[in-house]
């Protein structure tokens, strides 16, 4: 077997693996008119915000060094928000609950990811829970999704190993660049940034 044939060869195999099982470093969500993925024939896969009957739920994604995507999703969650909780519409105010959800390693804000679909029952299960309390009227239940590329490899062993590229690309910027969604009392309603 000539040895100077067959180096070349695995090196450029394994670089087409690393390049085909990475994910793109791009949004998911990109669309801004709202859509109910429960509708029949709805494609909601880039939708920003995701109406249901039940829940609403936004998306807002940061790059790998934690900076928004976009911050037009910020905004448009943020008037979710508001429409939600009757901010800004005369003696409209009403009670909502908030989730925040911030994804871990290997997921990101696919619309078939397996940590948006869950997210997505709990938002129900919690409407069903809020439509039979007797104590007072059903709040809107509302779910805020914080996305990043975490799912950066497709394929094992890329897969796991993409732990020591997300872990560099962390060193705590991520979390210090999410609180800019989470802001003080207030900020919602009062439109502060």
């Amino acid at each position: 077997m000539n040895i100077s044939l067959v180096v070349p060869a695995v090196i450029v195999c394994a670089a087409l693996l690393f390049v085909v099982g990475c994910t793109a470093n791009r949004p998911y969500r990109t669309s801004f008119t709202p859509c109910n993925p429960a509708q029949t024939g709805a494609d909601c896969t880039n939708a920003v915000i995701e109406s249901t009957p039940d829940y609403k739920l936004g998306f807002v994604e940061f790059d790998d060094q934690g900076w928004f995507w976009n911050r037009q999703q910020l905004k448009a969650v943020e008037q979710m928000i508001r429409t939600e909780a009757g901010i800004g519409q005369t003696n409209q105010a009403r009670g909502i609950v908030i989730v925040l959800f911030v994804h871990g390693w290997k997921n990101n804000a696919a619309f078939d990811n397996e940590n948006v679909e869950m997210f997505r029952a709990t938002l129900k299960q919690m409407n069903t829970i809020e439509t039979v309390q007797t104590n007072h009227a059903p709040r809107n239940i509302v779910g805020v999704y914080a996305g990043w590329r975490g799912l950066s490899a497709e394929w094992e062993p890329f897969k796991e190993l993409s732990f020591w590229e997300q872990e560099h690309g962390a060193q705590g910027r991520r979390l210090r660049r999410h609180d800019r969604i989470v802001g003080g009392p207030g900020d919602v309603a009062t439109g502060r940034q």
